[in-house]
């Protein structure tokens, strides 16, 4: 990848705060230091790379298992005859997440 991409997306997830208003009265800035800016279409982007692995390694159709990524989060949907399998998949599916 280019370094000129690598340092542009550094620069735009370096050095954010977040204000927090409530009525009339705005704390002071916070700073932010994990997470993507909310609202940039870059922002949707990045978070497609950094969850891809976790999608694929969840979206198993021969155990009944897809995956769908949006925004900021990943749901796992398994489909299975009964709950013991239904349950018995999603173990499967929690320890492909946690291994990610």
């Amino acid at each position: 990848m280019s370094t000129v991409i690598v340092d542009f997306i550094a620069s735009f997830i370096a050095d954010r705060q977040t204000h927090l208003k409530l009525s009339k009265y705005t704390l002071k800035g916070h700073n932010i230091k994990a997470g993507i800016l909310q609202g940039s279409p870059l922002s949707f982007m990045l978070y497609l790379f950094y969850n891809a692995n976790l999608l694929d390694a969840t979206n198993d159709l021969a155990l009944g298992s897809s995956s769908i990524g949006y925004v900021d989060d990943v749901c796992i949907i398994i489909s299975k005859p009964s709950v013991d399998e239904n349950i018995s998949v999603l173990a499967q599916m929690h320890e492909r997440a946690i291994a990610w």
